[in-house]
């Protein structure tokens, strides 16, 4: 009796869940899903970079590169860049009287 008590248990569990599942987002409304974005031109835009590369002394990693070149063809005036993440390379800032700390210490 008891194994027939949990099969119906677990039937009843799986249907529940597999009926509440879906793939697609589900509104009240055909209009609720619509993104309204204002009628405006954009005044400023950020630019992220996180882990930019170790790039060699007086020039670019090829991530940087490929940033100076997608911004090269916009008009970037009074646009942010913002460099996030691990930027100090290859292992952090060396200490005070450590030798190769002037040039970490440039970026």
């Amino acid at each position: 009796m008891t194994f027939r008590i949990r099969t119906l248990t677990l039937f009843i569990i799986t249907i529940f869940f597999n009926a509440c599942a879906t793939y697609e987002a589900q509104y009240v409304n055909d209009e609720a899903h619509q993104n309204q974005f204002p009628d405006k031109d954009i005044d400023k835009t950020f630019y992220l970079v996180g882990d930019a590369g170790l790039s060699p002394q007086g020039g670019l990693s090829e991530g940087l590169k490929a940033f100076q070149e997608y911004i090269s063809d916009k008009k970037t005036k009074g646009d942010y860049t913002l460099f996030l993440g691990d930027n100090i390379y290859p292992s952090g800032l060396p200490d005070k009287d450590e030798k190769g700390r002037e040039s970490a210490k440039m970026i």
